[in-house]
């Protein structure tokens, strides 16, 4: 077995010495500090150049970076680019054959979660969970066949 390594690059300055990382370091966080253009972006799209074949999910809301990013991948199949002005649309409510039990029960963990950790006091949670489950059984229950949230009245 092999140990794999990030390559960092070489550091900026009087030293040439190339700068690594362990591969397992890519699961913990990195504090990139530096002053404009100094590199911070340089670095990081290095290092998602050497994670493209494990998968990478950017976040950019200028855009510049992900559009990049994109372009360096060669199986343009494996890219999905999702930007403000095309939008992907997500139904948690679309399952498809006998999957419906467990995205109810995926929902209402979310649900669950959501109203425990946001709501001011209990009784309010109690209310606003015995709610949101009622909805998600009356799509169940409707004769449209149509699981989706635009039937809820």
């Amino acid at each position: 077995m092999t140990t794999e390594y990030i390559d960092f690059g070489i550091p900026w300055g009087e030293c040439d010495m190339p700068v690594y990382g362990e591969f397992e370091d890519r699961f913990r966080h990195l504090y990139v500090l530096g002053k404009t253009r100094s590199g911070k972006s340089t670095l990081f799209l290095n290092l998602i150049k050497q994670h493209l074949d494990y998968g990478v999910i950017v976040v950019d809301p200028a855009g510049n970076v992900a559009r990049d990013i994109a372009s360096m991948v060669e199986d343009k199949d494996r890219v999905v680019y999702v930007d403000v002005e095309n939008p992907l649309p997500i139904n948690p409510l679309i399952r498809y054959g006998d999957k419906w039990g467990i995205a109810y029960q995926e929902i209402k963990n979310i649900i669950d979660n959501s109203v425990t950790y946001t709501t001011a006091t209990e009784k309010f949670t109690v209310l606003m969970r015995e709610l949101l489950r009622n909805t998600i059984r009356i799509l169940t229950n409707r004769g449209t066949g149509q699981k989706n949230l635009k039937y809820i009245y």
